[in-house]
């Protein structure tokens, strides 16, 4: 794993990632409902997973990231709870383990 290049993006919730994980929202659910007739087995891939959260500079507001975002909406489908796998990949070790605890927390609170 490799140190911390990237940490700054996720010192604050941008509009850029506000509109991606919009985005998200609203494409994964459509996109699962057209493959989960076809597919029994399906994965969702976050590349560059980062910490799980951001925060709102300005507020001190906390927001999930991509990877939390993408286990509640599956959540949220009983179809796909029982056909998504997820992978979530961070090579930065500071912000692998805050994912790790994050996603970790997610499934305790199912």
């Amino acid at each position: 794993m490799t140190k911390g290049k990237d940490r700054q993006h996720f010192d604050d919730y941008r509009e850029q990632t506000q509109i991606k994980h919009s985005i998200l929202a609203a494409y994964l659910p459509a996109y699962y409902h057209i493959l989960k007739g076809s597919n029994d087995n399906l994965i969702y891939i976050d590349g560059f997973a980062g910490p799980g959260a951001y925060v709102h500079t300005g507020s001190g507001d906390t927001f999930d990231g991509s990877p939390i975002l993408a286990l509640q909406l599956i959540a949220e489908n009983k179809d796909f709870s029982s056909k998504v796998s997820t992978i979530f990949i961070e090579a930065d070790d500071v912000l692998f383990e805050t994912l790790n605890r994050k996603v970790n927390d997610f499934y305790r609170q199912r």
